[in-house]
């Protein structure tokens, strides 16, 4: 089962914290019914385990069925629960979720700055044969492979190590050199049928993050120029 972010942001203005977002209809209201008339326009709803952990230790170094995905990250902080005083509008967002929801925090943007996203971790995933060759032809430029999933099962899969995944192509490609570049890749395909190998890399924490990093944080920044202390986002998840 999956987890997703709800995301707030909120200014403080004259000492009193209200909701930045703005507002549009809710596709899903009609009179009478318990959905509210509008809803904010999120400034983050992304589905990014490696945010989800940084913020708040959610799925830190755990996939779906608690597979092994990498060494996990170091949070900025636990939950906090929603703040004290927090803006109503958001308060009541949250109360329509009940015990669905969970782990909620909230930090300020300045906190968010502070934070060190340069940090590394180790990261791991499951690659195909196809997928592999690529890695390992790009790793150079971008550490995690393009493509790669949590873990892999079934009656005809067969795990080998990422050693011996790069001899085999390595093989293939040295067997194969002077054939056009779909005959090998056909061939990799084709030897390498089932066969998948754990890979491990090391990438720094606003790699991971793209999206929020490069994306939401402008966004967050032009809130409130120049007073990172007056914008908060207030955030908690569901399964």
């Amino acid at each position: 089962m999956g987890c997703d972010i709800h995301f707030r942001v909120e200014k403080r203005v004259d000492g009193e914290w209200k909701p930045a977002e703005q507002m549009v209809a809710n596709q899903y209201w009609e009179p009478g019914s318990d959905e509210p008339e509008t809803n904010p326009k999120e400034l983050y709803d992304g589905r990014n385990y490696s945010l989800f952990a940084i913020l708040a230790d959610v799925r830190n170094g755990r996939g779906f069925a608690g597979c092994d995905i990498g060494n996990g990250f170091n949070p900025i902080a636990p939950p906090r629960g929603l703040p004290p005083d927090v803006s109503k509008s958001v308060s009541e967002d949250s109360e329509r979720w009940g015990g669905d929801g969970h782990s909620h925090s909230w930090f300020t943007l300045a906190e968010l700055l502070a934070y060190d996203w340069t940090q590394t971790t180790k990261q791991r995933g499951y690659v195909n044969g196809l997928e592999a060759e690529e890695w390992f032809r790009m790793r150079a430029w971008d550490v995690r492979p393009k493509s790669y999933c949590g873990d892999v099962g079934g009656g005809g899969v067969r795990k080998i190590s990422i050693g011996e995944m790069e001899t085999i192509i390595t093989g293939i490609k040295t067997e194969l050199k002077d054939q056009p570049w779909e005959t090998i890749q056909d061939t990799i395909r084709t030897r390498l049928r089932s066969v998948y190998a754990q890979a491990e890399w090391e990438i720094d924490y606003a790699s991971c993050c793209k999206d929020f990093w490069y994306g939401t944080i402008p966004k967050l920044l032009q809130i409130a120029p120049g007073k990172p202390e007056n914008v908060r986002i207030v955030f908690w998840f569901d399964n």
